[in-house]
């Protein structure tokens, strides 16, 4: 039944998505990490950095002078121009241990 997702097989689409991405990889010799968490944004250096980012920009209030949206995005380029190089490269740096962690954890979030 189409409307419900179905083939005909009784596979779904989203299955066969899957087989075929899968295949596509395979064909053209591109390697994957088993066991890869479909969303892992702990694992992601940019999620690290927007958290990083949201953390400094919320420690500004109104009296500070974020009125307007112009007023807040103007202190986001602010922050985001202070933030130290040696902290970017580090969240990218530390992702194979990232990457360790949440593998033991069998893919749950790492402690960082």
């Amino acid at each position: 039944d189409r409307r419900r997702g179905r083939n005909g097989e009784g596979r779904t689409h989203r299955t066969l998505r899957t087989e075929f991405t899968q295949e596509w990889l395979k064909t053209n010799g591109i390697s994957v990490i088993e066991g890869w968490p479909a969303y892992s944004p702990d694992l992601n250096p940019i999620e690290n950095l927007w958290a990083i980012l949201a953390a400094k920009v919320s420690m500004w209030t109104s009296e500070d002078g974020t009125d307007t949206y112009e007023d807040l995005w103007e202190i986001v380029k602010q922050e985001a121009a202070d933030l130290e190089r040696s902290l970017l490269m580090s969240l990218i740096h530390i992702f194979p241990q990232r990457l360790s962690e949440c593998r033991d954890l069998k893919g749950d979030w790492t402690k960082r």
